[in-house]
């Protein structure tokens, strides 16, 4: 399995480099799905979130998981022809309901487990991993018709990202300090890092 897991909204140039060595074409030639429903319920993100799409390069196209709602097939179908499944952050609890609302969560672990790599930032990182424990905000999670915890644990790292983002630091920090005293393999990551993951292997650039 292959993943590209990073810390902040916007990819760097070294970051892009990196995930088209990882999929193994030209930046341009990448397919991307991308997938912002974590926004779906924060105010005033259209435009961050515009500007995180536009740093991706490659073919992107959005895929919103409410129009594939009773249709895992088709979704996976969709998904499946892509190179890269790249989910923001946002709320990630509310992407959580909504990835196993859909189905889409099974669908994603099974196509990453043959060839589609999975991208993520924030959230969109965390999610990857078995557990969103600890990552609890009460805000969040009042818009969340169902809070589910466990990630889709496609690897066994719980990434913490915003590791030096200002006043998120502390909090991160000490989320960081619960799941290691809680067990769970980690890597921190601050706002310049990514983690690649290929097969058995893993890196932090």
């Amino acid at each position: 399995m292959k993943l590209f897991l990073y810390s902040t909204w916007q990819m760097s140039a070294r970051q892009r480099t990196a995930l088209a060595e990882l999929v193994g074409k030209d930046l341009a030639q990448v397919k991307i799905a991308a997938i912002t429903n974590a926004i779906d319920v924060v105010e005033d993100s259209k435009e961050w979130i515009g500007l995180s799409l536009a740093s991706l390069g490659g073919e992107v196209e959005e895929i919103d998981l409410r129009h594939w709602q009773g249709n895992p097939a088709g979704l996976r179908e969709k998904l499946a022809g892509k190179d890269v499944i790249w989910l923001s952050a946002g709320n990630g609890f509310y992407l959580r309901w909504l990835l196993r609302e859909t189905g889409a969560d099974t669908v994603i672990k099974e196509l990453v487990e043959q060839r589609t790599i999975y991208a993520g930032w924030g959230g969109g990182a965390v999610i990857a991993g078995p557990t969103l424990h600890f990552f609890e905000d009460p805000d969040e999670l009042a818009v969340v018709p169902e809070v589910i915890t466990d990630g889709l644990n496609i690897t066994d790292t719980v990434i913490v990202p915003h590791m030096d983002l200002g006043e998120f630091a502390d909090q991160m920090k000490k989320i960081h300090e619960n799941l290691v005293e809680a067990g769970f393999k980690t890597v921190p990551l601050n706002e310049d890092q990514a983690l690649i993951i290929d097969g058995g292997t893993q890196r932090v650039i």
